[in-house]
């Protein structure tokens, strides 16, 4: 994948200094390579209570700069202990709990820095096992308390995962990017731990509690119960992305901020519905031709009960069940002779040249469990889905990925039937997101520099393809069948050609 981000507007800074409030904390966002998808973790439940219980008293605003390498993960530093002792993590929103390696994990599976718990004076042993599961390996340990910190944003006895074997989850050093990040480390760019910062009922404890994020908006630590993440350009080198702890950038993006509220696991009409995932009520998506208005669309699927759009910076690619995603890369691409789903890789490879095209796929998002008109719309450009494998320039590519993917193969067997939409960065970095911890809502609009449009939706989608596939597909029941994808295959010489492009890519 080409490496991108777009860096900070110096020239839009002293607007900036004006629009956010002085507690606010940012700090940028740095992306790595994640040829992952995610397995869902179990979750106990709890009630959530946002209220502040104490007033902020270390929220001096704080900016940490972090190079972009490659458009598909998103890095940010961590300081864990007193002194602290920093980090490189991805940044996830399809997880809450935060780890980092133990000084006691083996350098072949933890390679890079590991905490060590005798150098904090802080620091507080727990019993607990840590035991998370994603869908390419896994990392297990133990919980620990102790000071947080990320960005000038820090939290005391916070507890996180202290992790002590750690499988397919660490890029080894010689798939990673050896790029130093300060004169005093010698670690390379590679992602070293997760910090998840997704609701407390989907943390991976036996008795949920509060991720570093939820703590910052219950202790008052933070302006508003609320963060903020823009991602940037896939194509930008250098330094970009950033995430901010109670405030919103208003220069990161266009127009105006449409909100979604969250949806809730075990749906309305449940007496034992709760928050866990940031995710939102999908009501239908289609596929349209730019250049001919007065057309239908070329793909139009209306759910017939809305599924669960999960939010998830943790992942690079957007999944979804087989029969939808065929629908919609067989609507861009415009015939089957242009795309091939590679059977090892479980992606579309798609035809480099349709970065011409003029189609756009839509997504309608609901406000309610079964509305039968969409809250918003979000249209994204299908040009912005095709990823070139084989160079840094769309313009120069011959190998090129679609960026929505079935649920298939072993990483996702769990959810290679599952109704459930994972939307992550391939769609997520054109957007300009908030999450609001208190009003359980997410605000969407358009980056700056992206050709994605957010706009209020009215329109009630007609399913004009016939049946209705989804008709099994909700958030109460995500385990709903879905037929397999007829998308020609072809296990042996493309997918040998798409591993080898990517791993030489990856190495140099």
């Amino acid at each position: 994948m080409p490496a991108g981000a777009i860096h900070c507007v110096l020239l839009l800074l002293l607007a900036v200094s004006k629009l956010l409030d002085a507690d606010t904390i940012r700090l940028p966002l740095y992306k790595h390579h994640a040829w992952k998808s995610k397995r869902f973790s179990s979750y106990q439940t709890k009630s959530l209570d946002i209220r502040s219980t104490s007033s902020a008293n270390n929220t001096n605003k704080s900016k940490a700069s972090l190079y972009n390498d490659a458009g598909s993960e998103y890095l940010v530093t961590v300081g864990v202990g007193t002194p602290a002792q920093k980090f490189l993590v991805a940044l996830d929103t399809g997880s809450a709990d935060l780890w980092v390696p133990s000084i006691t994990c083996p350098k072949e599976s933890c390679p890079y820095t590991r905490y060590n718990d005798s150098l904090s004076s802080t620091f507080m042993e727990t019993q607990e096992e840590f035991d998370i599961a994603y869908g390419t390996g896994s990392a297990n340990g133990t919980y620990a308390i102790d000071t947080v910190e990320i960005g000038g944003a820090r939290v005391d006895r916070q507890q996180f995962g202290l992790v002590k074997v750690t499988e397919n989850v660490i890029l080894m050093p010689d798939d990673a990017t050896f790029e130093i990040l300060d004169e005093d480390e010698d670690d390379p760019v590679a992602a070293n731990g997760i910090l998840g910062i997704g609701y407390p009922e989907l943390t991976s404890s036996e008795h949920a509690y509060d991720p570093f994020v939820f703590s910052l908006a219950k202790r008052g630590l933070i302006p508003q119960p609320l963060f903020s993440i823009y991602m940037g350009s896939i194509y930008d080198d250098g330094w970009a992305g950033e995430i901010i702890f109670g405030g919103i950038d208003e220069s990161k993006y266009n127009g105006q901020l449409l909100y979604a509220p969250v949806a809730r696991l075990g749906g309305l009409g449940s007496s034992h519905s709760f928050y866990a995932y940031w995710m939102v009520y999908g009501q239908a998506i289609r596929v349209l031709d730019n250049n001919a208005n007065d057309s239908p669309p070329l793909m139009n699927e209306r759910f017939s009960d809305t599924r669960g759009v999960i939010i998830d910076t943790g992942t690079t690619l957007t999944y979804m069940a087989p029969a939808l995603a065929e629908q919609i890369v067989l609507a861009v691409a415009g015939s089957n002779n242009n795309v091939i789903l590679d059977a090892t890789s479980g992606i579309f490879i798609i035809n480099c040249d349709l970065k011409k095209t003029d189609r756009r796929v839509e997504f309608g998002i609901g406000s309610h469990l079964r509305a039968q008109s969409s809250l918003m719309r979000i249209s994204l450009a299908a040009r912005d889905l095709i990823i070139p494998l084989d160079s840094d320039s769309l313009d120069d590519a011959e190998l090129c990925m679609f960026g929505i993917a079935p649920w298939v193969g072993d990483s996702t067997a769990s959810l290679s039937t599952s109704s459930m939409i994972l939307v992550g960065d391939s769609i997520l970095r054109s957007l300009y997101l908030v999450f609001d911890m208190d009003r359980n809502r997410i605000g969407f609009a358009p980056a700056v520099n992206s050709s994605v449009v957010v706009s209020k939706g009215s329109v009630i989608y007609n399913n004009n393809n016939g049946t209705d596939r989804s008709k099994n597909g909700n958030i109460d029941d995500p385990d709903a069948s879905s037929s397999s994808s007829t998308v020609s295959s072809h296990p042996s010489t493309l997918s040998c050609c798409f591993l080898v492009m990517l791993l030489l890519y990856l190495v140099l």
